[in-house]
């Protein structure tokens, strides 16, 4: 196994439930718990050692093992292995928290695994906007937090592109920031929109759009560049059980 950025180790634990579900035998129901878990993290190739299959028992053929000690992958820590070998430099758990450790089990582990897209400058955000425009197509409320949404004279743009993105359908959405000609013009562009300003939206440095506190995206640089493409631009896509807000 060569050095490659979508390696993944994993801890021993979740080595052995691994193995058992790869080999398609029987697995008990907290062990396709885990490896629902494991699978949303797992990216590319295991990359393990000979000492990891001794410890774990798990069945080494010698073939396998003449393999393993060919590239170099004997007796290295796991730490050692994610360190050298992954890109990400984790390995993945259920049941440790500290670094390198991410627990894949856990709803407060920091280190997640969600859907992001990133845009150079000059490239176009059609699709961006096609997804977000997917995102809230089943919403009964927004909240609108960007700091910079009402600056002039971009607010006119800012509100054309979410014009594009939201529902026409009956739709509340809260705003961090923005003008009463703003407030004006999204209602006259649906009647069963009900834009509001709440002023207790505030202290949040990044721009989020939050759909019925279940699903966070968060823009790198604001509705701004989302339209333009005068900047680079970044979105993260996260599936949340409450609002920041």
């Amino acid at each position: 196994m060569p050095k490659g950025k979508y390696h993944v180790v994993l801890d021993d634990d979740l080595f052995k439930d691994f193995h058992k579900f790869k080999n398609g035998e029987k697995l008990e129901k907290e062990e396709v718990e885990r490896i629902k878990c494991l699978l949303h993290y797992f990216k590319g190739d295991l990359i393990t050692n000979i000492a990891q299959y001794e410890r774990t028992g798990q069945p080494l053929t010698p073939e396998m093992k003449k393999t393993l000690a060919k590239n170099g992958l004997k007796q290295q820590t796991k730490e050692e292995l994610a360190q050298s070998h992954t890109m990400y430099k984790v390995i993945l758990c259920c049941g440790c928290s500290d670094f390198p450790y991410v627990n894949v089990t856990s709803d407060k582990e920091k280190i997640e695994n969600n859907l992001s897209s990133f845009y150079d400058i000059a490239e176009k955000r059609d699709k961006a906007i096609k997804h977000l425009k997917a995102l809230c197509s089943g919403a009964k409320k927004i909240v609108v937090y960007d700091k910079y949404f009402a600056e002039q004279p971009k607010e006119a743009r800012n509100i054309e592109t979410l014009v594009k993105i939201l529902p026409q359908k009956k739709l509340t959405i809260l705003f961090s920031h923005i003008s009463p000609n703003g407030i004006k013009s999204l209602t006259e562009k649906c009647a069963e929109w009900n834009p509001q300003l709440d002023a207790t939206l505030k202290g949040r440095h990044d721009r989020y759009i939050i759909v019925d506190d279940k699903l966070e995206i968060v823009l790198s640089s604001g509705f701004d560049h989302l339209s333009a493409d005068s900047s680079d631009f970044m979105y993260v896509v996260r599936v949340t059980d409450k609002s920041r807000f």
